[in-house]
């Protein structure tokens, strides 16, 4: 009974908020600023500062702001498809930050019986060594996502996690009152990717490329293709443009269970290098009290003092940093971690609002770290780069 009163206040706070867009959009909005072309291994979009945050320490927080994906300028669309789609993004902003807490409260309040009958298959076909709520949390908190479809009177919405290079597919049914979800599903990222492989590696991490640049690239182009695979929908079942998702045996034998390992090989890897012990990993040990020091420094706009030991850091990185809120480095997470044989390198996510992320290379050896470089990789960036060399299919409503 609590929990029906629970989400019936969550629908009224909901509809108050969908009545205030409503009347918001009769102002003209204003213009997203464009990201500035940057080196290539670099891309230095302003991030925003969070709303708010709750932290419980510098590397694993919740906070929460507004959805990656961005409403389209009144003059592309009508006002009413400005609505339609802005009523969208509020609700899967709002499902993917209940979602940090309580998965299952988030699919009471946004998911038909159906759905929710859809993720408990998934709980059962990937979460089979982590409990759900915790793996649909850490999921949907690195995860950026974006809208495809549009035309569609049923669009997608999908969830990109890149450090395990999975996707939740969803599929959005815009009733009158409020949005609803209705289907989803969890791919492998080579599956949108084509090919004869499909390879268990992170798409990011199997690039030669600087691997900050190589994220971006990877973010940016796995968005794209998410989009042109479901584009131009409008009547056709959107699980008819992809052979696996009309597939029972190759989604049970053969996704779902290499879904699981990548999963539970990017949440096992950040688990470690949260837990490590100095005499069980000295190197993982000090890289961790050496990434947090400086996830401190930011949270107090202390970084400066960290110029002269991360030479390499871009000057323009430095301009970045240096328009960052504090409050910023408060929602950061860590993510993945690299050890080589020069040194380690740490990525860190902004829970929710993962428009981009921050890398951090420690350059030595297990006795003797210091700070080199400081990346900042933006998404946006990356997206809007590769727009220009090819027309993207939802060019006003991505990253």
């Amino acid at each position: 009974m609590i929990k029906v009163v629970l989400v019936v206040l969550e629908w009224a706070a909901y509809a108050i908020t969908a009545i205030a867009i409503g009347s918001v959009l009769r102002i003209p909005l204003v213009e997203q600023p464009q990201a500035p072309k940057q080196a290539p291994h670099y891309s230095g979009a302003t991030m925003q500062a969070p709303t708010r945050d709750t932290a419980s320490n510098l590397l694993r927080v919740a906070a929460a702001t507004a959805p990656m994906a961005q409403a389209p300028a009144p003059s592309a669309h009508g006002q009413q498809e400005q609505i339609r789609l802005i009523t969208l993004l509020t609700a899967v902003g709002r499902f993917k930050e209940l979602s940090l807490s309580n998965y299952e409260r988030a699919l009471l309040m946004f998911a038909t019986e159906p759905a929710a009958a859809k993720f408990r298959q998934l709980d059962e076909a990937v979460w089979t060594d982590t409990p759900p709520r915790v793996g649909w949390s850490y999921f949907m908190s690195s995860s950026v996502h974006a809208v495809a479809a549009t035309e569609r009177e049923q669009p997608l919405v999908a969830f990109y996690n890149p450090w395990s290079d999975v996707f939740l597919i969803t599929e959005w049914r815009l009733d009158e009152d409020l949005p609803r979800l209705v289907d989803a599903e969890l791919l492998m990222g080579d599956w949108l990717r084509g090919g004869d492989q499909l390879n268990p590696i992170p798409h990011w991490l199997r690039s030669e490329l600087f691997k900050p640049a190589a994220l971006g690239t990877s973010v940016a182009e796995s968005m794209l293709l998410f989009e042109r695979q479901f584009h131009g929908s409008r009547t056709a079942h959107w699980r008819d443009r992809m052979a696996v998702l009309r597939s029972p045996q190759l989604l049970n034998d053969v996704n779902y269970p290499a879904v699981a390992l990548m999963l539970l090989a990017n949440l096992q890897s950040v688990n470690a290098f949260r837990s490590v012990k100095p005499k069980a990993d000295p190197l993982k040990a000090n890289c961790r009290r050496l990434a947090t020091e400086v996830v401190r420094a930011g949270a107090k706009g202390q970084l400066a003092g960290l110029r002269a030991s991360a030479s390499d850091t871009l000057a323009q990185t430095w301009t970045v940093l240096k328009s960052l809120d504090t409050r910023w480095f408060r929602t950061l997470e860590a993510v993945a971690i690299l050890n080589g044989s020069d040194g380690c390198m740490v990525f860190l996510s902004p829970v929710f609002d993962t428009s981009g992320s921050l890398s951090l290379f420690f350059k030595g050896g297990k006795g003797a770290l210091t700070l080199r470089r400081i990346d900042v990789i933006d998404y946006t960036g990356y997206y809007r780069s590769l727009q220009e060399k090819g027309d993207a299919a939802n060019r006003d409503v991505s990253l």
